[in-house]
């Protein structure tokens, strides 16, 4: 099946995957996650937890102004908004509440601590195939004829 409910998964090595096996079964609404990450490559950019989001990184407002590309990026100081008030993050609310923005850069630091960056702590090697087989039988490409 599409979903397995009983593998075993080692401990060894740290993956930021989670069992939604409850959200996909309908036997609860919550998510197992504690926060939503947003990465470009291995750089954090954001960090979400319920309504929250802390933009972490400069972002470019889009859409672009007649094809000239984004325009001056978002100041790189963390930003914090209120999704379901702002869902067009147009309004940093950071000022108003510091205590939503120090448990997300917490939560940020943790996450960027084990994944994030040039180095990562868990980052895992890309998994390899010994003698790759296709499910599909293919033809061999015909050569190409010297005109």
């Amino acid at each position: 099946g599409v979903v397995d409910v009983v593998a075993k998964v080692p401990a060894e090595p740290v993956i930021d995957g989670r069992d939604l096996s409850g959200v996909l079964l309908g036997k609860s609404k919550e998510s197992p996650r504690e926060a939503h990450y947003y990465f470009l490559g291995y750089a954090l950019q954001a960090v979400r937890q319920g309504p929250w989001k802390l933009a972490i990184t400069a972002q470019p407002d889009l859409p672009a102004k007649k094809g000239k590309g984004p325009d001056v990026p978002k100041t790189a100081n963390p930003r914090l908004y209120h999704l379901e008030k702002d869902i067009g993050e147009t309004t940093n609310v950071a000022d108003q509440h510091p205590e939503v923005v120090e448990k997300l850069k917490a939560l940020a630091a943790r996450m960027n601590a084990e994944i994030g960056g040039v180095r990562p702590k868990s980052r895992r090697p890309a998994g390899i195939v010994e003698r790759p087989q296709t499910l599909y039988p293919t033809e061999p490409m015909p050569k190409a004829k010297n005109k």
